[in-house]
């Protein structure tokens, strides 16, 4: 990620936000939360549950990925910042 240039730094930034947003989005949207919904079970856990923590977990990998990208892009364009 070192070698990346800033442009594609910049595009992942990007990338990241919008699925983050979507992610968002999707969880609360009318296709997740749907009343009385408890199928498919998975792993004996109702619908709502698998799916928020399903979504807990991607929020989790964006972060850390997201933190890795902006903190190599800061890097990038400040060369003398306080990292």
């Amino acid at each position: 990620m070192k070698n990346w240039s800033e442009k594609t730094l910049k595009r992942i930034w990007k990338g990241i936000l919008v699925a983050v947003l979507l992610l968002i989005v999707f969880t609360f949207s009318p296709w997740v939360l749907v009343k009385g919904k408890i199928d498919p079970i998975l792993f004996s856990m109702p619908y709502h549950l698998w799916v928020s923590i399903l979504s807990t977990i991607l929020l989790v990998v964006f972060t850390g990925i997201g933190g890795m990208v902006f903190y190599h892009l800061k890097l990038k364009t400040d060369p003398n910042a306080n990292l």
